[in-house]
């Protein structure tokens, strides 16, 4: 797998993680790993670009997971209850968390685990930018 880390301009700065390759059990510490990195060095805003990835396993659906927690603002923890309340309507979509570029495999696995229903997904990296605009 190879990651490329790219700095783009919104309202905010946002990170852009462009993955390529498999997101599996061999692969998902190195995107862990890098994203962690990123983390450190202050990123709060996040493009998981995966538009190369052709297959996402569920220790890649794991670090997808991780990531939003991560990146998840300590008011929303707080009220976590409310949080829930808003997926579950379809109402909110991860603020600082953004994937982008996602085949039809993949955006079918994702979907089967929920995860759609709190990701913020886009068609490509531009739209995923634009949308820490909003």
């Amino acid at each position: 797998m190879e990651i490329k880390a790219f700095q783009e301009e919104a309202l905010v700065p946002v990170t852009i993680l462009e993955v390529r390759g498999n997101l599996d059990s061999s692969t998902a510490d190195k995107l862990h790993q890098r994203a962690g990195d990123a983390l450190k060095a202050g990123t709060r805003n996040l493009v998981l670009d995966l538009t190369n990835v052709h297959y996402v396993s569920s220790a890649g659906l794991r670090v997808i997971n991780q990531l939003f927690n991560q990146l998840h603002p300590e008011a929303m923890r707080k009220d976590a209850s409310a949080t829930q309340k808003a997926i579950v309507n379809g109402t909110f979509k991860s603020p600082h968390l953004k994937l982008c570029g996602l085949n039809s495999n993949v955006r079918q696995v994702l979907s089967m685990a929920g995860f759609d229903m709190y990701l913020d997904i886009h068609p490509d990296r531009k739209s995923a930018v634009a949308a820490f605009r909003e």
